[in-house]
């Protein structure tokens, strides 16, 4: 017999299966008889309305009881403010955020964008790199270098 998922009873006589569209995953749900007639829910009568209070109802008690040892945040006040608290937080509670990151971001992992670099800041950095090698050239008396360098330089400034 399963664990209630509100009251944590082991007599949980109810099996609810949904299956989320966007995430494209099934979720159970197990209620026990005196939470499912407490809210309404039989076999024979299931609302959307019933089954999403239950969804949130029991994403709060998971949320209350789940939380970051390094900061204290909860799960719950993750799934509020759509906020990790630290990064510890991910560590702490990656499991139960997978499906909410999933629903934020489509997709479950973090996946950093390419850096775009204009041709102005290329050519820039161009120019510093070019600089302190002319600096290094004039340090060690090789003006032919130097010179050359500095040609690079102008030339680039010019653009």
């Amino acid at each position: 017999m399963m664990n209630c998922h509100l009251c944590n009873s082991d007599s949980a006589n109810i099996q609810i299966q949904i299956h989320n569209h966007l995430l494209q995953a099934d979720q159970t749900i197990q209620l026990c008889q005196s939470c499912a007639d407490a809210r309404g829910i039989s076999p024979q009568n299931m609302k959307r309305e019933q089954i999403e209070s239950v969804i949130e109802e029991i994403n709060a008690l998971q949320g209350q009881q789940v939380k970051c040892d390094k900061c204290s945040t909860t799960l719950l006040e993750i799934r509020k403010n759509s906020q990790l608290g630290c990064a510890d937080c991910y560590d702490k509670m990656g499991n139960s955020l997978e499906t909410d990151l999933r629903r934020f971001h489509k997709r479950s992992s973090h996946e950093c964008l390419p850096v775009i670099i204009s041709e102005k800041q290329k050519r820039q950095r161009q120019i510093t790199d070019l600089k302190k090698e002319l600096q290094i050239s004039i340090s060690n008396e090789n003006y032919e270098k130097a010179a050359i360098l500095r040609d690079q330089i102008d030339n680039l400034s010019l653009l």
